[in-house]
């Protein structure tokens, strides 16, 4: 029965586990100290080229998850290269590169194939690599390919890959795949939390989140920065959560604490109505001071906010023309179509014959269900104002 292959550690004879731990502990700082954070990874690299053996190039070389065919990058503490050029590396025994699992270490063939490949001429040689022999880890794969390398390769003609060099990355290996992890995660949730709040900004309606004790503001949409009278630009973080709870407790909570489930409110300032709705949310107890600050969402109906046009959404939807539009808004408002004729100032029987067109491109039956469709359709959204263009200078006339 063949005997389980030795950890490095152990195989590297003259090293000491501490010796190893003490070298790689900062290294381990800064894999966890800010997941997600690009400065953090280069200081990685650039500190692990201190951490191995004298006359080492630590670099990392990786291609976009999505494409596979994409720009190649190369990373090194001091400098950043891009080429289009196939990931191909020359790794010494019969496995392939695309085959190796992540944290797999492998050792890199030096000599003539590495110096003639598109991947050192392009990348690694302008990043002062000597080519080879040297040390490789895959990082990380998407699917049936690797996306990413992380590579020690000389930087002198005396350097090899030595017994402790190969114990360190062993060591490290588990702790750079969850880290790798960590910065998917924490890439996601960012990419997760622009993507609402950029579409919470597109909503008419005003979108507050509270605290339990519904005074301190967590978070307010652009609707709701208007109805408060804040304006976030130039704040940020805790200074902007302050300056929405003062409004907020200003214009709503002095007057009426918002408690209820739905209620009217008139804005202190102009006695306009607005319609709130308020909803609570139960987090479970392990959420701790993030489901806290999540704790209730107010839903403000403003008439006086920024919405969408109508009529262009109607055209998208249904292929409605201008007329077309305005007969359905004012059926949707109430009128019958002998009142949306007298204010669209044509004949009765014109305003029919359109209603007839509106049905068909709509698919309704009836003036019940045209109103009821349109009733519970998109809600409104927020257009950016449009942009005011200086006016064309008059050009002059010959004479």
């Amino acid at each position: 029965m063949p005997s389980p292959p030795v950890p490095g550690w152990i195989a590297a004879g003259k090293a000491r586990v501490s010796d190893l731990h003490a070298r790689a502990w900062p290294l381990l700082g800064l894999l966890y100290a800010a997941p997600g954070d690009p400065k953090a990874a280069a200081r990685f690299i650039e500190e692990l080229s201190k951490a191995v053996s004298d006359g080492a190039c630590a670099l990392g070389i990786g291609r976009s998850r999505e494409e596979e065919s994409g720009p190649l990058l190369a990373f090194h503490p001091r400098d950043r290269r891009i080429a289009n050029v196939p990931l191909a590396l020359p790794i010494t025994g019969k496995r392939a590169l695309d085959q190796l699992p992540v944290g797999a270490l492998f050792d890199l063939e030096g000599g003539p194939e590495l110096a003639a490949s598109p991947v050192y001429e392009r990348l690694l040689r302008p990043l002062g690599a000597l080519p080879g022999p040297g040390l490789g880890m895959v990082l990380e794969r998407a699917g049936e390919r690797v996306t990413l390398l992380l590579l020690l390769l000389p930087a002198y003609e005396s350097w090899r890959p030595s017994a402790e060099d190969r114990a360190l990355l062993e060591m490290l290996a588990p702790h750079i795949e969850q880290s790798l992890r960590l910065h998917e995660r924490v890439t996601t949730v960012s990419a997760s939390v622009q993507a609402l709040e950029t579409a919470f900004d597109r909503l008419a309606l005003g979108v507050i989140l509270l605290d339990p004790s519904a005074r301190r503001v967590s978070f307010a949409n652009q609707s709701a920065d208007e109805i408060l009278g804040v304006s976030p630009a130039g704040l940020s973080g805790e200074r902007l959560a302050r300056e929405r709870t003062d409004a907020w407790a200003r214009l709503f909570v002095e007057h009426q604490p918002v408690r209820r489930g739905s209620l009217m409110l008139r804005h202190p300032e102009d006695g306009r109505l607005l319609q709130v709705f308020v909803t609570r949310f139960e987090w479970p107890a392990s959420y701790g001071e993030a489901g806290a600050r999540f704790a209730t969402a107010v839903f403000i109906g403003d008439p006086k906010r920024l919405s969408g046009d109508p009529i262009e959404v109607m055209h998208e939807l249904y292929g409605l023309t201008p007329g077309e539009a305005r007969l359905a808004l004012l059926l949707t408002s109430g009128c019958s179509v002998q009142v949306a004729s007298r204010r669209l100032g044509t004949k009765l029987s014109t305003t029919r014959s359109v209603l007839k067109n509106v049905f068909a491109k709509t698919g309704a039956n009836r003036q019940s269900d045209l109103v009821r469709l349109l009733l519970t359709g998109p809600g409104e959204l927020r257009v950016p104002e449009p942009a005011t263009r200086p006016p064309r200078p008059r050009r002059r006339r010959k004479t």
